[in-house]
């Protein structure tokens, strides 16, 4: 590689640095996103207690020094649990996320490129699937496939791959005529090498951005079916299942901040993902 080049790639690399930073909230979104997952990795250091410890003469202790957050009806410490639950929970909806990713690249660049009976037949797959509404696919294959960490991540990738199928496929369309594609095609390159080492890297930019915004839509997720008893089982920490074990009127009425601290830190990662999301999308955005 020539000085040159690398000069070019290191003023563009600047470039996109440069314009992520003057975007204060997509900052603020990092700082969000660094500051909840620091705290689920180093849980153990920050925090003496075991989050599946069940201790039933500590059953619904205030907040005090020992307890930040209090305990909830099990007596197991509540600030303990939302620290190891974001461990899952992150992990969750990252890996529910990339996995939706990779299976939407290999199908939008199967239809973008081939075209044909064969796009016509994936896009009316994905038409399919996007007729319902994707948390009741969920719950149904949730009901038929039994609640397992592993179940959810494989259900959430099966039924999340539709957007980024359809934006891999119209990238495709539109770079397949560009003259290297031509030129790779007149020196005898295979279609597979053409779509994912000359295509594909040209799509990444919008599939980077797709997978922040799904990440928060699969943590929302998880925590919604967790709430109602339909996601990762009990005995595992997640946000869900730190909010579905303050689901009594007892606990809503008396002890608010059983539900109301995982509500906040569920809202504020999310909200964290969108305003990481945004800065990246301006980064990518060729147009800008």
């Amino acid at each position: 590689m020539s000085s040159k080049t690398k000069i070019k790639k290191s003023s563009l690399t600047k470039r996109n640095i440069d314009k992520f930073m003057k975007n204060k909230l997509a900052v603020v979104g990092l700082f969000i996103l660094l500051f909840f997952t620091i705290g689920a990795i180093f849980a153990p250091l920050l925090t003496p207690h075991d989050p599946s410890f069940v201790n039933p003469s500590q059953r619904l202790r205030p907040v005090s020094a020992e307890h930040p957050l209090g305990t909830d009806s099990a007596g197991r410490d509540t600030f303990t649990r939302l620290l190891y639950g974001g461990r899952i929970s992150i992990a969750v909806g990252l890996s529910a996320a990339l996995g939706s990713a990779i299976i939407g690249c290999l199908l939008g660049c199967i239809a973008g490129y081939y075209g044909g009976r064969l796009d016509s037949f994936i896009i009316y797959i994905c038409e399919i699937f996007t007729t319902f509404p994707q948390i009741m696919l969920v719950l149904i294959l949730v009901g038929l496939s039994g609640r397992s960490l592993v179940n959810l991540v494989l259900i959430f990738c099966f039924t999340g791959w539709m957007g980024t199928t359809r934006l891999v496929r119209s990238k495709v369309l539109s770079l397949k005529t560009e003259p290297f594609v031509e030129s790779c095609q007149a020196n005898g390159i295979s279609g597979a090498s053409i779509m994912f080492n000359h295509i594909l890297p040209n799509t990444l930019g919008p599939v980077i951005v797709a997978i922040t915004m799904q990440t928060a839509g699969f943590v929302l997720a998880e925590a919604a079916l967790s709430f109602l008893g339909m996601g990762v089982p009990t005995s595992i920490p997640t946000w869900g299942n730190v909010i579905n074990a303050a689901a009594s009127f007892n606990i809503f009425q008396n002890y608010p901040v059983l539900w109301i601290a995982p509500g906040i830190v569920i809202s504020l990662f999310v909200l964290g993902v969108n305003f990481f999301g945004d800065g990246l999308r301006d980064v990518f955005d060729a147009t800008q």
